[in-house]
């Protein structure tokens, strides 16, 4: 899981530093100490493959801690931080997924999966800051398309973006569980391994006979797709199908 990837990067950057000091003779400022930390993290998060934000989250990590420790920081910055985080990452805690976001290639293949005929539902599911959303908008006018997040602030950024195709297009605040799938004929997920299997089971429940789960990367277990499409970027990225 990254959070777990997250840890242990700075866990190694630090065993790493800690060895340095010893090795060299010269006493080491702070300042480089947090530099050379944060930089540590973020080129293991780059090779183990992490996402943009958690590369950004290691860098940043050790300077705010740094930054925390060194200045006198007011007591409301505090649950001000936390408020903004928890717009940010808030909807995290129902899916037990972290903020991911496809690149242009993931959304010309799922463009593939939808066919330009009148009616078709797309739905996708923790849509993000709406980038596949706009990308399929864009170019198939005649399909149905909704998107749901549960991070407030997320949501706005998704909603601002794909407010152009509101004739074809719903970005709504709310969360993944509630949202009734009867009517989808693709629906689409990129979450993270911890809700695959319940996210099956609703899917189960509520998707028609012949239609179609796309996820991102993450398999559904005990289950085997009926394809797998390679993506760029990302050590291990690919698209898998699912059918009902």
């Amino acid at each position: 899981m990254p959070i777990l990837n997250a840890i242990r990067a700075q866990i190694v950057s630090f065993v790493f530093l800690v060895i340095l000091r010893y090795l060299i003779p010269y006493p080491m400022p702070i300042l480089v100490w947090v530099i050379l930390q944060s930089c540590g993290a973020t080129v293991l998060s780059m090779w183990w493959g992490m996402g943009l934000y958690w590369k950004l989250f290691q860098f940043a990590l050790p300077m705010a801690i740094w930054v925390q420790f060194s200045l006198a920081v007011p007591m409301w910055v505090h649950p001000l931080l936390l408020f903004i985080l928890l717009l940010i990452y808030g909807g995290g805690v129902s899916t037990r997924a972290p903020l991911y976001n496809s690149g242009s290639a993931c959304w010309k293949a799922l463009l593939e999966f939808i066919p330009d005929t009148d009616g078709i539902k797309f739905i996708d599911l923790g849509a993000g800051l709406g980038g596949p959303l706009a990308y399929i908008a864009k170019h198939r006018q005649n399909a149905i398309l909704l998107g749901v997040e549960a991070s407030p602030l997320v949501w706005l950024i998704g909603r601002l973006r794909t407010m152009r195709f509101k004739k074809n297009c719903t970005f709504r605040l709310g969360s993944i569980w509630k949202t009734d799938l009867r009517s989808a004929d693709i629906v689409y997920v990129f979450l993270s391994p911890a809700p695959m299997r319940e996210l099956w089971a609703k899917a189960k429940r509520e998707m028609r006979p012949g239609t179609i789960l796309i996820s991102h990367s993450f398999m559904i277990p005990e289950q085997n797709p009926i394809q797998r499409i390679p993506l760029p970027g990302r050590k291990g990225a690919c698209l898998l199908i699912y059918t009902l």
